[in-house]
C-alpha cells in the first residue's frame, strides 16, 4: 500500500531570504521564474518549490542526497506540477501544491500517475452568491441547515475540496465546480486530525477518497481518486519549522 506524505509551511517556518530560496532552483525553474512580474506570485511560486523538493528528498529514498538543483517541479501541459530529474522523462511520482497568503502545501505519493489533489484556504465569510454560483443543490440545502458560525467553515471546506477534486483531475477551474458534489458530516468542528468526507464528481466513474483538517485559521484538503486505498497520511516536518504536528494515519 501506498502512503500519501504531506507538508505545510510559510511564515517564519522558512527562510525569509529569497536569494536562499532562489539558490535551490533548476535553471528550467530560474528561466520560469524570471517571467512572473507580480512579488507576491514570485513569492508564492518559490515557496512552493522550495517546500515540495524538501518533501521529495525527505520521503523518498530515491531523491536523497540529490542536490535541490537538480530536481525541477515545472506545470505539466495540463497546468498541474510535475516533477523532473532527467530531462528524458518525468519522475514517477505524483504531486500536488497549493499556496494561500505566503504559506504552501505539498502532498506527494512516491507512485506515478495518481489523481491526487491538495487545496489550502482560508477559513472566511463568503456572500450568498458565491454559493449560489458555485455549489450544487445538495450543498447549498446542507448550508442552509447551519448556524452563521457553522456555515463559514462548511463553505471554506466544501470550497476547498471542490479544488482538491479538480487539481487530483487536472482540471483546476476550467471545469463548473457544480459537477463536484461534497458531502459533509453534519458535526462539524474546527478539528485539527484529518476527517474524512465524500465527493462525487459527475462523468467521473471512479473511486474518491477525501479529507479535511482546520490549521488555525485555515482549511487543508485532500483528494485522491484510485481504486487503492491509502495506507496512511504522513506529515513530514521541514527542517525550519519549530513546531511538530503529528503524523495521522487515515
Amino acid at each position: 500500500m501506498v502512503s500519501i506524505y504531506w507538508t505545510l509551511a510559510g511564515g517564519s517556518a522558512v527562510p525569509a531570504d529569497s536569494a536562499f530560496l532562489e539558490h535551490s532552483l533548476s535553471v528550467a525553474e530560474q528561466i520560469y521564474l524570471q517571467s512572473l512580474r507580480f512579488p507576491r506570485r514570485r513569492a508564492d511560486w518559490l515557496l512552493g518549490r522550495w517546500v515540495a523538493k524538501h518533501l521529495l528528498r525527505t520521503v523518498d529514498e530515491r531523491l536523497r542526497g540529490v542536490e535541490a538543483r537538480r530536481i525541477s517541479v515545472l506545470r505539466s501541459a495540463q497546468g498541474s506540477p510535475q516533477v523532473w530529474v532527467s530531462p528524458e522523462n518525468p519522475f514517477p511520482v505524483s504531486l500536488s501544491l497549493s499556496h494561500r497568503e505566503g504559506w504552501a502545501a505539498c502532498a506527494v505519493a512516491p507512485v506515478p500517475n495518481w489523481a491526487l489533489g491538495i487545496d489550502l484556504e482560508v477559513i472566511e465569510p463568503r456572500p450568498r452568491s458565491f454559493v449560489e454560483d458555485f455549489f450544487t443543490l445538495d450543498e447549498q440545502a446542507f448550508l442552509h441547515r447551519l448556524s452563521v458560525a457553522q456555515a463559514a467553515l462548511a463553505v471554506t471546506l466544501m470550497w476547498s475540496l471542490k479544488e482538491a477534486a479538480l487539481k487530483a483531475l487536472r482540471v483546476g477551474l476550467t471545469w463548473d465546480t457544480r459537477r463536484v458534489n461534497v458531502c459533509l458530516p453534519s458535526g462539524l468542528s474546527p478539528d485539527p486530525s484529518w476527517r474524512a468526507a465524500r465527493i462525487t464528481v459527475r462523468g467521473v466513474q471512479a473511486s474518491w477518497q477525501a479529507w479535511w483538517c482546520v490549521v488555525g485559521q485555515n482549511v487543508l484538503t485532500l483528494a485522491v481518486c484510485t481504486e487503492t486505498r491509502p495506507e496512511a497520511l504522513v506529515y513530514v516536518p521541514l527542517r525550519h519549522v519549530s513546531t511538530v504536528h503529528q503524523s495521522i494515519g487515515c
